[in-house]
């Protein structure tokens, strides 16, 4: 019985010596002899320790400790490059698609396809070029049209392919259209004949067809 009163005291001493300050003001009351109340202290003690652990949340101690934790955040570090990866890429991606609808959009893209500065707007009353052939709208801007994105495809380059190819499905060729029927045009060439009508437009507009197909063109 006197050996397990001077363990209790040892233990209150430890407690009230603790470098934590935190348990070494749970208000031990360290006496000498008999009077050592051990238990009072040791419970204010406890009590102390599982606050100060509610706050701070559970701890891993020692090597293995160290070691998950420097894991955990290891794994959380690598997740948050993963992340700013796909974000920068992602933004990469805009920046490219949006430069590459612009395309026809620049005055100097007009001039890789027969007539480019020449191409007439389509939009009925409304007379005039249409400025922004790659384009849905006249003044450019925003997602590109069907001949837009099939000049991206090719590109940015007048290729027979693309010549050949009725991008607006209104039963012309692009190169008919653009006045190169016979798809022979070259950069810096006189093109065969005038631009008769839009490569990413379907005409007449009226008709119920190019009213579907031209779901997204805007006319100004």
């Amino acid at each position: 019985m006197e050996e397990f009163k001077v363990a209790k005291h040892r233990l209150v001493i430890t407690l009230r010596d603790s470098t934590d300050d935190r348990v070494a003001r749970t208000g031990i009351q360290a006496r000498t002899g008999r009077n050592c109340s051990a238990r009072t202290s040791e419970d204010k003690a406890t009590k102390s320790m599982r606050h100060q652990r509610d706050i701070t949340g559970n701890t891993s101690i020692g090597r293995q400790g160290m070691e998950m934790s420097h894991s955990s955040s290891g794994s959380k570090h690598q997740q948050q490059k993963g992340a700013l990866w796909i974000r920068l890429n992602m933004r990469s991606l805009v920046v490219v698609s949006l430069l590459a609808v612009s395309t026809l959009a620049h005055p100097g893209f007009r001039l890789l396809i027969p007539n480019g500065i020449n191409v007439p707007n389509p939009c009925i009353n409304v007379f005039g070029l249409w400025n922004a052939v790659g384009h849905n709208i006249e003044i450019g801007g925003g997602p590109g049209n069907v001949f837009g994105m099939d000049f991206v495809t090719a590109n940015t380059q007048w290729t027979k392919d693309l010549c050949q190819k009725d991008s607006d499905m209104d039963g012309k060729t692009n190169g008919e259209e653009l006045g190169d029927p016979n798809c022979v045009w070259k950069q810096g060439d006189a093109p065969a004949g005038d631009a008769t009508g839009h490569p990413g437009i379907c005409e007449p507009m009226s008709d119920p067809n190019c009213m579907k197909i031209n779901a997204n063109i805007t006319c100004v």
